[in-house]
This record gives structure tokens, C-alpha cells and sequence, in this order.
């Protein structure tokens, strides 16, 4: 009995000593197990750089990094080190950093972080390859007063330096650049076994270290910022005071806090621009930092965002095509950087220098009409007025002052036929047309008009086109016997306008005719290319020999075959009142019906005369209230 309680007793504290002796074991295993991760960050503003470190005597390799603000944070922007890939989660709390080849133990990586606001601390996770979490915390951010740039990684390739009357003993740099404040592992060999070793670099120490069984070692340090760049002395101490040196430069660091006296601003920037441009701005902000460019329309709703970099320097930049169907009229940008914001006002015209329109698109017979728009300031424009059957009821010539705003008003009366009209603007090489209606709403219509009636092969050939809104238009140009020459197409801006250009190199001589087409709708205009004036014996005559104030002036006539001809108009005064190039057809023959007698014109005899070069012809006729 006594003996069997003896035995129970030794069964149950060897019982108590295997599970107390497993628990160690158990213990001591997950207690190694667990790897430290030494993680900094620095931040300006909203702008983090965040190091993580995998201890050299860590076991584990560091996969994935996670890292993540509070619920009422977000991050605007990242960027991680060649190698590393990131993207969002979270709604943007939350950054997943994964490595395309695990981070080793000595390794060290940074990540550039940029917030909505300000934070004070960053939380983080390090996973291995398994999806096993390494460590996790929270790292305070130690604010700074420069601006910091994200790290680029160097090439790892090493230098190795040999210790002079040393023997065998060697150390090998990686990378091969050591910089301030950049981490750099060394590896050593040829030391004595299980020796202890301590690291100077002019006279600061490092680190002290063991050398292994075979005598050779590998560790990390950093380089501290208060070094000085150029040649310094690298001392190895060992614990007898014995010491070898050898000399090693560095370099300045690559993630070294820049000068910060660039403020943030717009050094240039063009307040107006024409569709068909390239709008450009320029200007400063903090080195290597982003810059959102946010346009919005004149009510303030968002169109677009644009986000551009600093370079190095602070200099940033941007430039983008203005297409033609972009909205007209003022805008407003935004442009952001860090916590710095300003706007500029933008004003985008049409592509044309002219750009006049009728206030209203409807008027009532007996309505005053009016026109309103800009044109090149200090030159005279014609206005040309036809009416739903494309015939001309008003020519006038106006004189725009300094402004280049105008502002022209055509009085009608209670017997205008209602239809589609058409105002006509020239300008020098320029020229525009818009639609409005009398009685009705404007029938939409193609209207083509050329800068030039009369082109040389190396002029620039504009054709401008109204037409239905953001419609692809067909153009043709045609010879004398109605041959395609030219082929292309154009689409209209969301105000119906448009224009292309037309190479002429490879017309001959001659007359030519532009015709515009989208289904149904057409229309046309006749140009000449290399004609030269000297036409010859010129015959004319008006088709009437009294008109009254007002009234449209016919003229026909005959010369020489393809030839340029300057027309004026004189009142009784002998004073010029128009002037218009026309050109001779094929055979010689032309008609002109461009002129009007001006509605305030005085009674008396006036007269039409044709010139070209030495040769002139001159009819008369009278006009008569």
C-alpha cells in the first residue's frame, strides 16, 4: 500500500516536471520566434518617409508592409522604392506594400507617404511570405523642418577595402556608394574567431560586434548626418585596443532635406487662351512633391483634375492640348500642394480672332438685332448679312476701336420674311459666321468661309465651317472640272464651329471650289491658288444704271483667263467706300454681286472700278433715293 502510494506520488511529479519542461520548451521556442522590426519616420506637413529596418539578426524576411491612419485620415499619395509595389484599400486608409523579392534580415526599405491631414503617428505591419505577421506597432512621427525626398534605392554592388599590413583581413561595402544617411551593410573576413570588434568612423562609434567561428562577420549601420561628405577614416578595434584603418568616402545622401525656400506658386500662367492651343503653367513647390491641378467651370462644378510632379529642383510644370469641343468660357483652377492652395482664372476664347454672335438666336420681324463679340482691335470688318435664301440684304464696314469688343446693331422691319439668317464677319485673312432667326428658331445650316479668297501654294489655307455641334464634316476641294483635289474631314466644337487646315503645295494654277458636306446639308466656296494680276484689256458693266440706297450692285465683265482683280467702290466724293479681291474663271469671264449701295449712301453718281496691275476698267451708275 505505502509502496503504491510512493509510486503514485513519482507518477504524478514526473507527470507535473514533462509538462513544466515542454511549456519551456514551448516557451523559449515562440520566444524565439519573434523577430523585431526597427521602424522610423520622419514627416513635414502631410509628407512621411517611413524606414523599415529587418534586424540583421532577424530570421524572418519581410514580404508585405501595411500601413494605415485612423478612421477620420486617408492618404492622397505614395510611393515606394523600386522593387515594391503599393496600392490602396480601405477607402484609402490603408496602403498594402508588397516586395517583388522579400526584404533579408540587414535590409532596410522607405516609403514616401502623403495624408489628408496631419498625423502624428503612422501604424504598421511587416508580414513574412506566409502571410505570418513579424511585428506590428505604431511609430510616432518626428516632425522636421525641411522637405524630405523619397529614398532611391542604389545598386547593390559592393566595394571591398583591404586593411593595409593586415594580412587577409578585407570589408565589403554595400552598395558600393556609402552616403549619409543611408543604411550600409558590411561584411568582414580574416578576423580571429569569436573575436570582438568595434566600429569607428572618424573617431565616432558605430557599433560593436562579434566575428564568428571562422572569424568573419556581416552587419548594418547607419550613417549619421553630422558626417562630413568627402574621405573619411574606417577604424576596427578589437578588444586587446588592436586597430587597422582604411579610408572611405561618402557621399552626400540621397534622401538628404532639401532646401525649402522653394514656395509654392504659379510663375507663369496665360489668363486667356483659344481652343486648339496648348495651355501651359509653370511654377514652384516643395522638390519632388505633387501638384493638383483642378479645373472647374464657371458654376464651380469640377471638369477635370491633373496632377504633376516637382522635379528635384521644385520646378514643376504642365502642359495639355485644348480640344476643340471643350466648353468656352471662364474657369476657374485650383492648384494644391501639401497643405498650400491658390487659384488663377482661365478664360478659353474660340480658335478664331473673330468671335461675334447674335444676342438672342430668335427675333420678331421688326426686332432690332444685335451682335455682340470680340475682333482684332484697331482694323476695319465687314459685316455681311444674308437671308434664308443665301442672298446678301446688308453689307457694312465697321471700324473696331481699342477694346476689339463689338457690339453691332441691325434694325429690321415688320416685312422681313421669317427663315434662317446669316451674319458674315471679315477681318484681314480672318473670317466667321454665325446663324440666328427671324420668326422662327434657326434651321440648323453648313456655312463655309475661307481667311482668303486668293492663295498662294505656300499660303496657309484655313477653311471655317458652322454646322451641327460636335459633327464630323466632310470637305472636298474640287478643280474647274469639278476633279477632287483634296479630301478630309473636321468635327465641329460643342458651338458648332470648326476649321482645318488645307495644304496647297500640290495645286496648280487655278480656280478651286470648297464644298462642305453632312448629310443633306452643303455648302460651298470658291478660291483661286498662284494667280497673278496683269490680266489684261478689262470690259465691265453694272446690270442697272440707277439704285437706290441699300440695294445690291451686280457687275459682270470679261479679261484674261485666271487672273486676280481688285474691285473698289467710290461715292460721288471719289472716296473709296469698299474694296474686294474677285479672279477671272477659265475664260476670262467674271461677276461680282459683294457690294451694296450703303444705306446712308448719297444721292449721285457713283462708280465701280477693276483693276489689275497696269490694267483697269471703271463703270458708272447713279444712285437715287
Amino acid at each position: 500500500m505505502n509502496q503504491m502510494y510512493m509510486i503514485s506520488k513519482f507518477g504524478i511529479f514526473a507527470s507535473v516536471l514533462l509538462v513544466l519542461s515542454l511549456f519551456t520548451i514551448f516557451s523559449l521556442s515562440e520566444a524565439a520566434a519573434i523577430d523585431a522590426i526597427s521602424v522610423s519616420a520622419e514627416g513635414l506637413s502631410n509628407t512621411i518617409i517611413l524606414e523599415i529596418l529587418n534586424d540583421e539578426n532577424n530570421t524572418s524576411k519581410i514580404k508585405t508592409v501595411n500601413v494605415w491612419v485612423g478612421s477620420d485620415n486617408s492618404f492622397k499619395s505614395f510611393k515606394a522604392e523600386s522593387g515594391w509595389t503599393g496600392s490602396e484599400q480601405a477607402n484609402g486608409q490603408m496602403i498594402v506594400f508588397s516586395a517583388s523579392k522579400e526584404l533579408n534580415p540587414g535590409e532596410s526599405v522607405k516609403f514616401g507617404l502623403i495624408t489628408e491631414k496631419k498625423t502624428s503617428g503612422i501604424n504598421w505591419k511587416a508580414l513574412d511570405g506566409n502571410g505570418n505577421t513579424i511585428d506590428k506597432k505604431k511609430t510616432i512621427v518626428q516632425e522636421i523642418t525641411e522637405s524630405p525626398t523619397i529614398f532611391e534605392k542604389e545598386t547593390e554592388t559592393g566595394q571591398t577595402q583591404e586593411f593595409e599590413g593586415s594580412g587577409e583581413k578585407t570589408l565589403k561595402f554595400f552598395p558600393e556608394k556609402i552616403r549619409l544617411d543611408a543604411h550600409v551593410r558590411l561584411v568582414g573576413t580574416g578576423f580571429n574567431s569569436n573575436q570582438l570588434l568595434q566600429l569607428y568612423v572618424s573617431e565616432i562609434l558605430f557599433k560593436t560586434i562579434y566575428a564568428d567561428n571562422q572569424g568573419d562577420f556581416k552587419t548594418t549601420v547607419k550613417i549619421p548626418t553630422d558626417l562630413g561628405v568627402g574621405v573619411n577614416n574606417f577604424v576596427i578595434m578589437d578588444e586587446l585596443n588592436n586597430t587597422i584603418s582604411t579610408e572611405i568616402k561618402i557621399d552626400e545622401s540621397l534622401n538628404r532635406f532639401l532646401d525649402t525656400q522653394n514656395n509654392f506658386g504659379v510663375t507663369s500662367f496665360n489668363k486667356e487662351i483659344k481652343s486648339e492651343e496648348t495651355f501651359s503653367v509653370s511654377g514652384n513647390a516643395q522638390p519632388n512633391t505633387g501638384v493638383i491641378l483642378t479645373f472647374k467651370d464657371q458654376d464651380g462644378i469640377v471638369e477635370k483634375y491633373r496632377v504633376v510632379t516637382a522635379d528635384s529642383k521644385g520646378i514643376w510644370s504642365f502642359e495639355e492640348f485644348i480640344e476643340p469641343s471643350v466648353i468656352l468660357g471662364n474657369k476657374t483652377i485650383l492648384f494644391e500642394n501639401l497643405n498650400s492652395k491658390l487659384t488663377h482664372q482661365l478664360k478659353i476664347k474660340s480658335f478664331s480672332v473673330i468671335n461675334i454672335t447674335s444676342e438672342k438666336s430668335q427675333y420678331e420681324p421688326g426686332n432690332t438685332i444685335t451682335f455682340i463679340g470680340e475682333a482684332e482691335p484697331n482694323k476695319n470688318l465687314e459685316v455681311i448679312i444674308k437671308n434664308q435664301d443665301r442672298a446678301i440684304i446688308l453689307t457694312d464696314d465697321i471700324t473696331v476701336d481699342a477694346t476689339g469688343n463689338i457690339n453691332y446693331k441691325f434694325p429690321t422691319d415688320t416685312g422681313f420674311l421669317e427663315g434662317t439668317y446669316i451674319i458674315m464677319i471679315n477681318q484681314g485673312d480672318s473670317s466667321y459666321a454665325s446663324l440666328f432667326g427671324i420668326g422662327a428658331p434657326p434651321e440648323q445650316q453648313l456655312i463655309v468661309t475661307m481667311n482668303k479668297l486668293n492663295f498662294k501654294t505656300t499660303d496657309k489655307s484655313i477653311v471655317n465651317i458652322v454646322g451641327p455641334a460636335l459633327t464630323e464634316i466632310s470637305i472636298l476641294v474640287t478643280d474647274q472640272s469639278g476633279n477632287e483635289k483634296i479630301s478630309t474631314t473636321v468635327t465641329t466644337s460643342v458651338d458648332g464651329h470648326a476649321r482645318a487646315l488645307l495644304n496647297l503645295n500640290d495645286l496648280s494654277s487655278g480656280v478651286y471650289t470648297t464644298i462642305v458636306l453632312k448629310g443633306n446639308l452643303q455648302d460651298k466656296t470658291k478660291f483661286s491658288v498662284g494667280l497673278t494680276t496683269g490680266s489684261g484689256a478689262i470690259t465691265l458693266s453694272a446690270t442697272k444704271e440707277v439704285y437706290s440706297p441699300g440695294e445690291r450692285i451686280l457687275i459682270i465683265g470679261k479679261t484674261g483667263a485666271n487672273s486676280i482683280l481688285f474691285v473698289d467702290l467710290i461715292d460721288p466724293q471719289n472716296n473709296v467706300i469698299r474694296t474686294a479681291e474677285i479672279f477671272s474663271d477659265k475664260n476670262g469671264q467674271f461677276v461680282s454681286g459683294m457690294f451694296r449701295i450703303p444705306i446712308d449712301g448719297e444721292d449721285g453718281v457713283w462708280k465701280i472700278e477693276v483693276s489689275s496691275r497696269l490694267d483697269h476698267a471703271t463703270t458708272e451708275f447713279t444712285v437715287s433715293s
